[in-house]
């Protein structure tokens, strides 16, 4: 009987292991960009309302426009 070559099964492997963490790689990388293009917009919607400060939350997608510690306007950006 005729053994195979282990090599070849390894090396099949890291060639999987590779594909797939390039993958998560990209999907991480074009979430990351949305959630910094939203906090932009958000920014740029207080920054046109003339408040002091702004915060963006991530989870909720929401913007909050703040001035003098007072929320003076939200607003969900999808």
């Amino acid at each position: 009987m005729k053994q195979k070559n282990p090599w070849k099964t390894i090396g099949i492997i890291f060639i999987i292991l590779f594909v797939a963490e390039t993958a998560f790689f990209f999907y991480v990388n074009s979430v990351a960009e949305e959630v910094i293009e939203q906090q932009e917009n958000c920014q740029v919607k207080c920054y046109d309302l003339e408040t002091e400060s702004y915060h963006f939350d991530t989870s909720t997608h929401t913007c909050y426009c703040f001035t003098n510690n007072y929320v003076v306007h939200t607003e969900i950006i999808e």
